[in-house]
Parts: structure tokens; C-alpha cells; sequence
């Protein structure tokens, strides 16, 4: 790709490949968006994560767009143009099989998280790491700085009446493999890939509804924008990026990817922390 290409829509995920598990973005990636702005290109937020789990400090960024949950919602310059839920039938399902199965779960909604309070522990000790107390508030509070309004909720069994609007599921210490809990829920309509909050595991995962991914999300905003899916360019890092990837008219994984992800991507970025970003979108001609 050359430099003074034609306008492109630029898709990013967050953990990994906009910003580091540290939490922050670099300023060389900071500085990359802004001048692809002003080269006309469209950038946006493509991720796993709700709308309320995105840092407040990439939403004030001023993205053109977000993709959330997996492709359950999507929204472009602040209008909603797409979204999807779980539904009271599938989370009393999964409530069922969650308690029976003694798995841990939280579940992310469009403007909150749910998590059981009994879990609060488990869940910073596996998704978060560092953040472990013995001061229950202080490691709630700690959380909700990470993920945003959080709900803490024992009513396990009556969670299907009260957060039907679940847009994304993520459980971990489950009994059964990704792929056992591919069959499982494949019947009841919803998709299972990778948790990307941690280091891969096969007793760990994300649940989305089937038929719903981030390149759904991208060729939502195509359509709406009346633009062809070949003039976007993808940037992940992680198996939830994987369909986007493939979906681009090219693609990018960060040089810290997963390896499945790097094998799908037309270009292997340097290292996030490397300016891995920046240095792409240069190569790339789009600043």
C-alpha cells in the first residue's frame, strides 16, 4: 500500500493492540489515529469488551465508531445502529448450567457488568491478577475502575429476568473444554471462543450469539456507510479478532498476538509496546 491512499475505515480492538495490559495507549499510537484522521480515513473501536467497559479515555479520544461485545452492538458517530442480546431463554439456560456446573461467570451488558458477589475473589485472581485483597471494597473498587459500573449479585437463579440485556458472557473454572462448551451451546444459538482477558485456557471462554462477531459489526458500519468491506483495514491481536481479520480488505496483528491470529493477518506488526501501531500505519501509507 502506498501513501495517499483512498480513504479507509480502520478497525481496532483494544487489549493488546490499542492499548496494553497496562491499561494505557502509547503516545505513538495516540498520535497515529489522530493523523489518520486527518488524512481522511475513518478509525474505530472493535471490541470484545461492552460499551461500558471501554477506558472513559478512549471514548473522549473521539473514535468515528464502536463495535462492543463481539458485534453485539454498533454504534457510529453516537448513533446506535445495531444491537443484539442474550434473551430471558438463554440466560436461564445458562444460569442452570452455570450453577450445576459450579462454573464462575460475569456477565457484560451494554451500560454494566454483573458479577456474583461470592466471586468477587476468584474472578480478580483470574482475570486480574495483582489486584487480590483481603479488603473486599478495596478490590471492588479497584475492579470497577477497570470495567466501569459493576453490579455485584448472589441472585444467580433469578438472573434471567433481571440481565436478559447480557450482550456477552465470559466464565472460566468450567469443567468442560471449549469445544464440549461448543456443543453444548451451539444448540441454544450462542458461539464460544477464547477468553483474550487472560492467557489462553480451554476451561476458559467467551460466550457471544452465534452469528455475531466483529466482522458482522464491520460490515454494519460498511453498509450504513454505504463503503465497500475492501477499503477497511483490521488491527487484532487475539482469537476474538480472527473473523475480522479474515474479513478485511486487509489485516494486522499485533507482533504480541496470538499465533492463530498472526497466521490469518496480511501484515505482522512490531510489539505494542514497540510502537507496533504506529510503525504499521506508516508502512500501510495511511499517515
Amino acid at each position: 500500500m502506498s501513501n495517499n491512499i483512498d480513504k479507509k475505515l480502520l478497525f481496532f480492538d483494544i487489549d493488546g493492540t490499542l492499548v496494553g495490559f497496562d491499561g494505557k495507549m502509547r503516545e505513538s499510537t495516540m498520535k497515529a489515529l489522530k493523523m489518520a484522521r486527518q488524512n481522511g480515513h475513518e478509525i474505530f473501536i472493535a471490541s470484545g469488551r461492552s460499551y461500558g467497559q471501554i477506558y472513559p479515555f478512549l471514548l473522549d479520544f473521539g473514535f468515528d465508531g464502536i463495535i462492543c461485545a463481539a458485534g453485539a452492538f454498533v454504534e457510529y458517530n453516537g448513533k446506535e445502529i445495531f444491537r443484539d442480546t442474550f434473551g430471558n431463554r438463554r440466560m436461564k439456560f445458562l444460569m442452570n448450567f452455570f450453577m450445576d456446573n459450579q462454573t464462575n461467570f460475569y456477565i457484560q451488558t451494554k451500560d454494566f457488568s454483573v458479577l456474583p458477589k461470592s466471586q468477587l475473589y476468584s474472578f480478580v485472581k483470574t482475570m486480574r491478577p495483582g489486584l487480590e485483597s483481603d479488603n473486599e471494597k478495596e478490590m471492588e473498587e479497584n475492579l470497577k475502575k477497570i470495567l466501569g459500573d459493576l453490579v455485584l449479585d448472589d441472585d444467580i437463579k433469578n438472573y434471567y429476568k433481571k440481565y436478559d440485556v447480557a450482550e456477552t458472557i465470559v466464565y472460566y473454572d468450567c469443567p468442560y473444554s471449549i469445544n464440549e462448551m461448543r456443543r453444548m451451546m451451539g444448540p441454544m444459538g450462542m458461539k464460544v471462543t477464547r477468553s483474550s482477558f487472560t492467557k489462553p485456557s480451554d476451561y476458559m471462554g467467551e460466550l457471544t450469539l452465534l452469528g455475531l462477531n466483529k466482522s458482522n459489526g464491520i460490515k454494519t458500519i460498511c453498509d450504513y456507510l454505504h463503503m465497500d468491506i475492501k477499503d477497511t483495514i483490521c488491527f487484532g491481536d487475539g482469537p476474538n479478532d480472527i473473523d475480522m481479520l479474515d474479513a478485511a480488505g486487509y489485516s494486522v496483528c499485533m507482533g504480541n498476538g496470538d499465533s492463530a491470529a498472526k497466521e490469518r493477518a496480511d501484515l505482522i506488526a512490531d510489539d505494542i509496546e514497540n510502537d507496533g501501531i504506529y510503525k504499521a500505519m506508516d508502512k500501510l501509507g495511511l499517515i
